[in-house]
C-alpha cells in the first residue's frame, strides 16, 4: 500500500555525507529516479553544482527544452531524453528556478502543470538512472506544488545544513518593456533565465523580462519576486500627480523607460533631472539644447511640465503641446509669443531662447499676426535671429515710417533696433562729420528708400563735382604697405554702418579715417575701372552690385535685398580688418553707388534722349552721338565728357526713355528688388574712401575648445570654441555628422552636432572668412545611458 506524507520533510545533511549518498546510488536499482537537494546558501549551491558534474555522466539544463527564448520548458521531451540514458547519473539544473517562475501555473492550473508528474514518475523496477536535481531556496514552492509526498519517496528530498542571511531580490518585467530593457544588461526570457539565473543573483538587481509574467506571484523571502506589468499603472503608485496624465501620451517604451530611470533615482523628478543632465531643472536651458535632445528626452521635459506647472515662457509652451509636438517645439516657442505679447519678461525670455535655437523660426502667419499690430509693438515681438525675421523687421521699419512722419520718428526707430538689428539702427544713422554738406541729403534718403515709395524728383541743388577725385585720395597711399578693397555698388549711404561697425572693432588693433569722394561720371563700373591705376594691390568686390540690381537669387523681395546688401557689407568689413594682420594699411571703397528712388522712378514718365543719343542704365545717361543743342541741356542734367565722348547725365531721379524693369511690380504689399545706377544723384556718384591703419600686428586667430573630447549622446554633441580675438563669422566642415555655428558672445561660438559616427571627428575651421591653418581632431566619446544604468539594474 502508498501512503502519502502528509507533512514534507527531508533529510538534513552534510555535503560530504551528500556526495557519499550520490555514490551510492550507482549500486542501487529504484522506480523513483529523482533525488532533491535543497540549498538555502547560493555558495554552498554552485559547490555542490560543482561536485555533482564531475559525479554525474551527464549534465542537463531544464532550459534545453524550452524551444523558443520565451517558452516554458516542456517536460514530456525532459522525461523522453532521461529515459533514453539507461543507468546514467544525470544532473538536472534550475528545476527551482522553473518553481519559482511557474508557480502559478503549477499550482492553478492542472491542464498545464507538469512538475508533479515529473516528480511521481515511475520507472522500471531494475532502473539505475538517477536525476539529481540541486534546488536553491524554493523548497516551500515544491511543497506547494506536489502537496504530498508518496512515502517510497520520502528518502529522496535531501537538504544541506547550509542556513544563509543573504537575500535576493528579483525584478519581473512584463513584455511591455522589452524594448526599453533588451539593450541593458538584462535578461529577456524565461529560457534565458533558466540558463542565466546564477550569474544574476550574483548581480546588485537581478532582472528578467518575460510575456510568463503571468505564471509568477509577488513573494518575499529568501529570494523575492516583484512583478511589473504596467509600467504607467507602477509609476502612478509611485507618484500620484503621473495618474494626471493618460497613460496614452506615450508608447508603453517611454513609460518602461521613465519607470526603471525612477527607480534608480527614487523619484520621477530625480530621474529626469539625472537623464537630462541637470541638478536644478531650468526650462531655459532645457529648451536652448532642444535639438540635442532626443525624443525620450524631450518627452521627459514634458512630463516635468504636466507634473509641475510652468512660470516661464518655455516651461508654459511646452505644457502646452501634446506630445505628438514636441518635435516642433522651436516652432512654437518662435510663433506662440503673439499669445504673450503684453508680458515683456516673457519676450525678454524668448529672445534669449531663440538665440541658441537655430531653428526657431517664426512661420508666415506669425508675421501675418505682427503686420495687424502697431509696428512698434511689432518690434518688440522680433528677434533677428533669421534673415527672414530681419526681412520682415526692415518691412515693419517701412511701414512705421509710412505711418509716422513727425521729427523724432527716425530717432525712435534707431532706438528700438540697437538693441534688436544694431546693423540696421548704423544705417539709418547720418553723423553730420561723416556726410558733411549731405547729411539732411542722406537722412532723407535712407528714410524715403526704406519707406519704397516713388517721390517726386527734387533737382540737385549739390555741387558733387567740388568733392575731391576718388583717385586723388587713393594716389597718396601709392608706395605704402597697402590693399585696397574696392566694392562694386559702394555708394556713401553706407558709410554710417562702416564706421559703426569698424569704431567697434578699433581697440588697441587699428584706427580709421573716413572720406567722401566723387567716382567718374557716369557712375557706372564701366567709366570707374581706377583699381589697376595705383601701385597697391587691390581685391575687387562685385556681389553688392548684384544685390541692388537683381535683389537675392530666387526671391524678389527687396526688404530681404536691403538684409542681404547689409550683411555683405559687414562681411566685407571682417575681411578688411583680417587684412590687416599682412598689411599696414588697407582701404575700402566703392567704384559708385546706387539709387534705390531712381529705379522707383524708372516706371513714371520719362524724358526723351536728344536726337541720335543712346540712352544707357536704366535712362541714367545717354551717349551723345551729335552736337549738343542748347534745348537738350535741361536743367535736372549734366554735361560730362569721357574718353572723348559726350553724355548727358540726370542730377535727380528723372530717366531717358528706354525699356527695362528696374524694379517692376513694385508696391506698398510686394516690395520688389532692384536699384539703378549711372546718374548724378548724390547716392549713386559719391563713394566712401575708408582708410584702415594698423597699430599693432594683430596676434594669428588661434582658439580653444571647452572641453578635450566630444561627449555625444545619440548621434548628438555640442561643444563651445573660443578664440583670442573677435570672431564674426564661423563656419565649420566636419569629417562626419553635421555642425551648425551660434554665437555666444565676440570671442566664443557654441557647436552642435549631429549624425556623429565613429571615434573622432577632424574640423575645418573658417573664421571671418579665413581658412585657419590648423584642423582640429577631437575623439568622440558616448556619453548618458548606457547598459547597467538604468534603476538598480546591474
Amino acid at each position: 500500500m502508498i501512503v502519502f506524507l502528509n507533512c514534507i520533510n527531508s533529510l538534513s545533511i552534510e555535503r560530504e555525507e551528500i556526495q557519499k549518498k550520490v555514490e551510492e546510488e550507482h549500486n542501487i536499482t529504484s522506480r523513483y529516479p529523482i533525488r532533491l537537494i535543497f540549498c538555502n546558501s547560493l555558495a554552498q549551491y554552485n559547490a555542490l553544482v560543482l561536485w555533482l558534474r564531475t559525479s554525474c555522466e551527464l549534465t542537463l539544463n531544464l532550459a534545453e527544452f524550452c524551444g523558443d527564448d520565451d517558452k516554458h520548458p516542456k517536460f514530456s521531451k525532459l522525461m523522453k531524453r532521461i529515459k533514453g540514458e539507461a543507468d546514467k547519473h544525470i544532473l538536472l539544473l534550475s528545476i527551482g528556478e522553473y518553481l519559482r517562475l511557474a508557480i502559478i501555473r503549477e499550482t492553478t492550473d492542472p491542464q498545464y502543470a507538469q512538475f508533479r508528474d515529473f516528480w511521481c514518475e515511475q520507472y522500471s523496477v531494475d532502473s539505475k538512472i538517477r536525476v539529481f536535481i540541486p534546488v536553491f531556496a524554493a523548497k516551500e514552492l515544491f511543497e506547494r506544488v506536489v502537496k504530498e509526498v508518496d512515502e517510497r519517496q520520502g528518502d529522496f528530498l535531501w537538504s544541506l545544513d547550509d542556513d544563509s542571511s543573504d537575500h535576493y531580490n528579483v525584478i519581473v518585467y512584463s513584455d511591455r518593456f522589452k524594448n526599453t530593457l533588451a539593450d541593458r544588461g538584462v535578461i529577456v526570457g524565461f529560457k534565458n533565465w533558466l540558463l542565466n539565473w546564477v550569474e544574476a543573483l550574483s548581480t546588485q538587481q537581478p532582472v528578467l523580462v518575460t510575456a510568463r509574467f503571468k505564471d509568477c506571484e509577488k513573494t518575499y523571502g529568501q529570494v523575492s519576486v516583484n512583478i511589473i506589468e504596467s509600467p504607467y499603472e507602477f509609476l502612478c503608485g509611485m507618484e500620484p500627480g503621473i495618474s494626471m496624465i493618460p497613460s496614452s501620451c506615450a508608447p508603453d517604451d517611454y513609460w518602461a523607460r521613465l519607470l526603471s530611470d525612477t527607480q534608480r533615482n527614487e523619484s520621477v523628478a530625480d530621474a529626469i533631472l539625472a537623464t537630462l543632465n541637470l541638478k536644478y531643472y531650468d526650462s531655459i536651458s532645457v529648451v536652448s539644447q532642444w535639438e540635442n535632445l532626443d525624443d525620450i528626452e524631450r518627452w521627459y521635459a514634458w512630463i516635468w511640465h504636466q507634473l509641475y506647472s510652468p512660470k516661464d515662457y518655455a516651461g508654459t509652451i511646452i505644457h502646452n503641446l501634446s506630445p505628438n509636438d514636441l518635435q516642433d517645439t522651436a516652432t512654437h516657442i518662435a510663433n506662440d509669443i503673439i499669445l504673450y505679447a503684453d508680458n515683456k519678461d516673457w519676450i525678454t525670455q524668448r529672445r534669449g531662447i531663440m538665440q541658441g535655437m537655430r531653428n526657431a523660426v517664426p512661420s508666415s502667419k506669425f508675421f501675418d499676426a505682427l503686420d495687424k499690430r502697431m509696428p512698434e509693438t511689432a518690434l518688440g515681438l522680433l528677434t533677428a535671429q533669421s534673415q527672414e525675421e530681419r526681412a520682415f523687421i526692415v518691412k515693419t521699419v517701412s511701414r512705421w515710417l509710412r505711418l509716422s512722419s513727425t521729427a523724432d520718428t527716425v530717432d525712435r526707430l534707431i532706438t528700438a533696433l540697437k538693441g534688436l538689428y544694431p546693423e540696421l539702427a548704423y544705417y539709418l544713422e547720418t553723423p553730420r562729420h561723416q556726410y558733411k554738406s549731405f547729411t539732411d541729403y542722406f537722412g532723407w534718403y535712407k528714410k524715403s528708400k526704406l519707406i519704397n515709395r516713388p517721390v517726386k524728383s527734387p533737382i540737385s541743388t549739390f555741387d558733387v563735382e567740388s568733392i575731391d577725385a576718388r583717385y586723388s585720395i587713393l594716389a597718396k597711399y601709392n608706395g605704402s604697405d597697402c590693399k585696397a578693397l574696392w566694392v562694386d555698388g559702394l555708394g556713401i549711404e553706407w558709410l554710417s554702418l562702416i564706421c559703426a561697425v569698424l569704431d567697434k572693432k578699433t581697440n588697441d588693433l587699428f584706427d580709421f579715417t573716413s572720406n567722401i569722394a566723387i567716382s567718374r561720371l557716369p557712375s557706372e563700373t564701366a567709366f570707374n575701372e581706377q583699381w589697376a591705376d595705383n601701385d597697391f594691390k587691390y581685391i575687387k568686390h562685385n556681389r553688392l552690385d548684384t544685390l541692388a540690381h537683381k535683389g537675392v537669387p530666387d526671391d524678389s523681395d527687396y526688404f530681404l535685398c536691403i538684409v542681404a546688401q547689409i550683411q555683405t557689407v559687414c562681411e566685407m568689413l571682417y575681411e578688411a580688418v583680417e587684412l590687416l594682420e599682412s598689411n599696414d594699411l588697407v582701404i575700402i571703397t566703392g567704384d559708385h553707388g546706387s539709387s534705390r528712388l531712381a529705379a522707383l522712378a524708372f516706371h513714371e514718365l520719362a524724358t526723351f534722349a536728344p536726337p541720335g543719343a543712346i540712352p544707357m542704365s536704366h535712362g541714367r545717361f545717354c551717349e551723345l552721338t551729335k552736337e549738343l543743342r542748347d534745348e537738350d541741356l535741361l536743367p535736372n542734367v549734366a554735361l560730362c565728357r569721357f574718353n572723348d565722348k559726350k553724355y548727358l547725365v540726370m542730377k535727380d531721379y528723372e530717366h531717358y526713355k528706354q525699356s527695362g524693369n528696374a524694379a517692376g511690380g513694385n508696391s506698398d504689399e510686394n516690395a520688389v528688388a532692384g536699384e539703378i545706377h549711372g546718374g548724378m544723384t548724390p547716392e549713386e556718384c559719391i563713394v566712401p574712401v575708408v582708410v584702415l591703419k594698423r597699430k599693432n600686428v594683430p596676434k594669428p586667430l588661434n582658439y580653444v575648445f571647452s572641453a578635450e573630447k566630444l561627449a555625444k549622446r545619440g548621434g548628438k554633441a555640442s561643444i563651445e570654441i573660443s578664440f583670442n580675438r573677435s570672431v564674426d563669422t564661423l563656419d565649420i566642415a566636419s569629417s562626419n555628422g553635421v555642425c551648425i555655428c551660434s554665437r555666444i558672445d565676440e570671442k566664443q561660438w557654441s557647436i552642435n552636432f549631429t549624425g556623429l559616427e565613429g571615434a573622432s571627428i577632424e574640423l575645418s575651421i573658417t573664421a571671418n572668412g579665413k581658412v585657419l591653418p590648423q584642423e582640429a581632431v577631437l575623439p568622440v566619446i558616448t556619453v548618458g545611458i548606457s547598459k547597467g544604468s538604468m534603476g538598480g539594474l546591474p
